[in-house]
């Protein structure tokens, strides 16, 4: 236990899918950030089936660093997917996700930690100034809306892909078979420690987004149809704690 965060060891889970153009300077500000703050870590990054150099810049990247350990998928399978193989290779006490085209920004994660180490076991951050169209701002406020009422945890964005959790409330979503993949909704509500921290948000610096308007449809009906609270064990009712910028 690092005497400094109040935290162990932590892995930080990187799905990625073409994004040669951002994932060198990922890994050089996610490694920076967590150098800075003396910790012992591991990043993991999930190559999920990437046809452009992102799997050679990343095998550059895990012959020099020894912090570095790479997933590959031979077939596309999708963020959930990643993040949930990410997870389970994970050996870390704390388990932190984030995107790979730094839209995200690494210097969030001292925060997220902040809020561990003060007691939260699930730690969301929440894009408070999003450089997104107001199509999909509008898109993701219905999702908010629409899983806030099935899981009774009211988050400010479920979307976001910046997150921090204890190892356990990692295990408790991995235990939920192939209810799984809905990782932040189960996140929510198998732990009654919840914290919401306001995070930076970047627009895209190359490459194009994964996540049209056929992935967020297919991703909502997917939900609306199959994720069951009543088949969830150890729900819990949480309140959400809300953390400003600094």
């Amino acid at each position: 236990m690092d005497t400094k965060t109040g935290v162990g060891l932590v892995s930080v889970v990187i799905p990625a899918h073409n994004e040669e153009g951002s994932i060198l300077e990922v890994y050089r500000q996610t490694a920076a950030v967590l150098s800075s703050l003396e910790l012992c870590y591991e990043i993991i990054f999930v190559d999920d089936a990437s046809t452009d150099e992102t799997a050679a810049i990343l095998k550059k990247i895990e012959a020099q660093d020894g912090h570095i350990r790479i997933l590959r998928f031979a077939k596309n399978r999708g963020q959930s997917y990643a993040f949930l193989a990410g997870f389970r290779a994970a050996r870390g006490d704390i388990i932190i996700t984030m995107d790979a085209d730094l839209q995200n920004d690494p210097a969030d994660i001292k925060q997220l930690l902040a809020q561990i180490g003060e007691g939260a076991d699930f730690v969301n951050g929440w894009r408070h100034d999003r450089k997104d169209s107001i199509f999909r701002k509008t898109v993701s406020g219905l999702e908010n809306l629409l899983i806030a009422a099935r899981t009774g945890v009211k988050l400010r964005d479920y979307g976001c892909a910046l997150t921090a959790a204890r190892k356990e409330v990692i295990a408790k979503v991995l235990a939920c078979g192939s209810s799984s993949r809905f990782i932040k909704p189960l996140a929510a509500v198998l732990t009654d420690s919840v914290c919401e921290v306001a995070v930076s948000h970047s627009k895209r610096s190359s490459g194009r987004s994964k996540y049209g308007f056929f992935n967020i449809a297919r991703a909502g009906a997917d939900f609306l149809i199959n994720f069951r609270l009543s088949s969830i064990k150890d729900k819990k009712d949480c309140a959400v704690k809300e953390v400003d910028r600094a």
